[in-house]
């Protein structure tokens, strides 16, 4: 036992020892992109009539930018703010201000909200627009402080040929769960319910004139004006409401950066990529006049590179291991002094000298069982033919309980379970969870229900278990999360599934029948 807590004691020392070593992992890239959602706001165009009444016209996705101590500002489409007279007119006959049959002209005041949470809402000014490139620059008169502002991911020279970004990186695009409009019943959204659709870049250029990201990320209205956001939840574009055939296009942020620094804008940007940074030093070190000789050495000093970090952190692992091995091998000679001692004392319990009596009239019991030493049917046989000599009667229990070494054999554990059945509402196809872990997601590997062409599910989105009170379904950390009747369930977290449940995987849906 005291070996055992000094190996106990050692292991831990190692990992304490191995922590400054051992290189920092990489942080979950969805985790990152999640953040993003904390900068997404809903921006609304309005009427207001004589008596200040207001009445939703169209609603759609922004962004947040700008310093939290002092000006904040909302990047969205310039449809949103700016929405074409067959839209005011339709909603103007919604509301009944004017009639469809007759031409009437009516003069309309149009105001632009941003919400804050609700139908509490922020008054925002046009600061610049775009026609051109579908966008506008809306000004907050206060800082929006539950919320945060995002950051620009660009080439701090507007060099579009040297993006810290390129073909084929992740990317998400948020937005609302729907599209808001004057017919719409929800007219507002919160942070919480933000929608993000994952994809890759597969082009970066000009498309009808202007510079976009393509990418094949499934963008849809409630999408445009929202962020497209690489892994990190930087900003590299702005969705817009175009597609180059399957693709989608959002504006990208070299443009957005050279519009804002133009009018003086204060904002967060990132161009400190690994790629970025060593191609910036190579440029100013061509920059370097003849006459002056380049100081290289200083630069070097900086930091050490890559490669001769792991090589530092395999030797300090292998000397940590071959420590642990020389300790390990020192435990083991020093408990083979103690052994004899240690077998006396085992042989000692291993001892049956039936129950002994004293005089007294209540008997006490000297018997020692050891369930792991010996067999169950010997027990029973040693203890039916003895019998106490007093007028009590001891009896020995033949099944044991939990709290002893003995375990029984019983059914196979792997054995198939009859967890419910899963009813997919798009497709009615019938899933029987035969299983005690029930993985559903797209990846045909690891899932034992395959949800296949839809991109906004993960490879490993939910699982359903088996538990005390029957089934139980918990979300993998997937990326557009898992519902229970409307309701997003925390990752990891068992909730009990009850008959009739509905589950919604991102946008499947399924209904679980017990």
């Amino acid at each position: 036992m005291k070996a055992l807590k000094r190996l106990c004691t050692l292991i831990v020392a190692v990992g304490i020892a191995l922590a400054p070593v051992t290189p920092v992992a990489a942080v979950d890239n969805v985790v990152d992109a999640e953040t993003a959602k904390q900068g997404v706001v809903q921006v609304n165009t309005v009427i207001v009539d004589d008596m200040s009444e207001k009445r939703l016209v169209i609603g759609g996705a922004g962004f947040i930018i700008g310093n939290p101590e002092g000006t904040e500002y909302v990047i969205t489409s310039k449809d949103i703010v700016n929405p074409d007279q067959e839209t005011l007119a339709a909603a103007c006959e919604y509301y009944g201000l004017i009639n469809g049959d007759e031409e009437t002209s009516i003069d309309l005041r149009i105001a632009t909200e941003v919400v804050v949470e609700g139908d509490v809402v922020l008054n925002a000014t046009v600061l610049t627009s775009s026609s051109e490139l579908d966008m506008v620059v809306l000004q907050l008169p206060q800082p929006i402080y539950t919320r945060t502002p995002l950051k620009l991911l660009t080439n701090k020279k507007y060099d579009v040929n040297n993006l810290p970004y390129e073909v084929n990186d992740a990317v998400y695009a948020l937005g609302l769960p729907q599209m808001v409009s004057f017919e719409s019943e929800t007219k507002y959204y919160s942070d919480q319910q933000v929608q993000m659709s994952f994809g890759e870049i597969t082009s970066l250029g000009m498309y009808e004139g202007v510079q976009v990201i393509e990418n094949n990320a499934e963008t849809d209205y409630n999408n445009y004006g929202g962020p497209l956001v690489n892994e990190n939840g930087y900003i590299i574009g702005m969705n817009l409401p175009k597609h180059n055939g399957e693709d989608s296009c959002a504006l990208d942020s070299t443009k957005i950066a050279k519009i804002l620094d133009g009018l003086g804008v204060t904002y967060s940007q990132v161009n400190s990529t690994p790629k970025a940074e060593a191609e910036e030093e190579v440029e100013d070190t061509e920059e370097v006049p003849q006459n002056t000789k380049p100081v290289v050495e200083p630069k070097t000093k900086k930091g050490m590179s890559e490669t001769m970090i792991i090589v530092i952190s395999l030797v300090a692992v292998f000397v940590v291991v071959c420590g642990v091995a020389g300790l390990i091998l020192f435990l083991i000679n020093n408990d083979k002094k103690d052994t004899p001692k240690a077998s006396k004392a085992k042989k000692e319990k291993k001892v049956y000298n039936g129950p002994v009596f004293d005089m007294d009239t209540t008997p006490k019991s000297s018997v020692k069982m050891t369930a792991s030493k010996t067999p169950q049917k010997s027990i029973m046989a040693m203890a039916q033919p003895k019998a106490p000599a007093s007028d009590e009667t001891t009896v020995l229990s033949a099944v044991p309980t939990n709290e002893g070494e003995t375990s029984l054999l019983s059914e196979d554990l792997n054995a198939p379970q009859n967890l419910g059945t899963l009813v997919r509402k798009r497709t009615s196809e019938k899933i029987s969870l035969n299983k005690s872990n029930f993985v559903i997601g797209k990846d045909s590997l690891h899932s034992d229900y395959c949800i296949e062409k839809n991109s906004s599910i993960s490879r490993k989105h939910a699982m359903i278990t088996s538990g005390r009170n029957g089934a139980y379904i918990q979300d993998c950390n997937s990326t557009n999360g898992t519902f229970i009747n409307g309701t997003k369930i925390e990752s990891e977290r068992a909730v009990l599934l009850n008959s009739g449940d509905i589950i919604k995987l991102s946008n499947e849906e399924f209904e679980y029948l017990a």
